[in-house]
């Protein structure tokens, strides 16, 4: 058996084990890199890496043109509301006036997304946009208005 075991994660200085059993490391958001070594008379004999992602954060959502911003008057009966977020997105939902509408994916990446919301009647609307990622978090953009001052044809 080892007589010492360690580990390293992200290239930062090596920390212990002690008597080589199970620890629980606190890694960052994010890829990480991690190596474990077991030592034999202060020589490594063993070592495995591992990489993974550390994913506890829904896909943050930027609004993208030519969507309106928040309180604008639109003079058609129309309004396009386009999203790109910071990493592929799965689902996504936009929420407008209290009715759930699917999304449409228009790149391949799943970073941007549109609905056009047609024949909209005059008055005052809400909305915001929700997504979640492969790993099932969720993350919703603030909520918006817009009012819409000219009759649906």
């Amino acid at each position: 058996p080892p007589q010492s075991c360690s580990y390293r994660a992200n290239a930062q200085a090596n920390s212990s084990l002690s008597n080589c059993t199970n620890t629980t490391a606190v890694m960052p958001e994010g890829f990480n890199i991690m190596v474990v070594y077991a030592n034999l008379s202060g020589v490594t004999f063993s070592s495995a890496t591992v990489n993974f992602t550390v994913d506890t954060n829904g896909p943050a959502a930027s609004f993208a043109a030519p969507t309106p911003s928040t309180g604008a008057v639109v003079n058609s009966n129309h309004s396009y509301i386009n999203v790109t977020f910071n990493e592929p997105a799965g689902t996504t939902t936009l929420e407008f006036n209290g009715t759930n509408y699917t999304m449409t994916n228009v790149t391949q990446s799943r970073i941007s997304w549109f609905r056009n919301m047609t024949n909209l009647a005059v008055g005052n609307y809400s909305y915001k946009v929700y997504a979640n990622d492969s790993v099932g978090n969720t993350n919703a953009t603030s909520l918006r208005t817009l009012r819409i001052n000219v009759s649906a044809s």
